[in-house]
């Protein structure tokens, strides 16, 4: 009878653990160390820098080349806002993820125009500063 209460404790113990006891029941988010939410900031940098330059290739002009670019900087922007971090990584991507998101939307609204937006070499700057050279 002992035996069965210790292994019922056991399996009642391993239960609690797996399903989180005392859990706010809200979805579990890892948070990423910052050598891997940087890992991950340079994978979006990455993956959509050569997307500028076959976007500037197929484009008839800058006009055409600034609707795609307002699209790829805005996908850009959201990648890496979408990353998750420590906070302080996070706040030091903020001033970047900001530019990057208002020179999409000058883009955007002027065309051409906007690819004069002195938001273009703040961000740039801020991403050579964070580490994130193609961005």
């Amino acid at each position: 009878m002992r035996r069965l209460i210790i292994v019922g404790l056991g399996v009642a113990s391993a239960a609690l653990i797996a399903f989180g006891c005392g859990s706010s029941g809200g979805e579990a988010t890892a948070q990423v160390s910052r050598a891997q939410f940087m890992k991950e900031a340079k994978a979006v940098c990455a993956k959509t820098q050569p997307k500028f330059v076959v976007a500037f290739h197929k484009s008839a002009g800058l006009a055409d080349f600034s609707d795609r670019a307002a699209a790829l900087l805005k996908q850009e922007a959201k990648g890496l806002e979408d990353l998750a971090g420590p906070e302080e990584v996070e706040a030091k991507f903020e001033p970047l993820i900001e530019n990057m998101s208002k020179v999409s939307a000058a883009v955007a609204r002027e065309g051409k125009k906007g690819l004069e937006d002195p938001a273009i070499p703040a961000y740039k700057q801020e991403a050579k500063e964070l580490g994130l050279g193609a961005c």
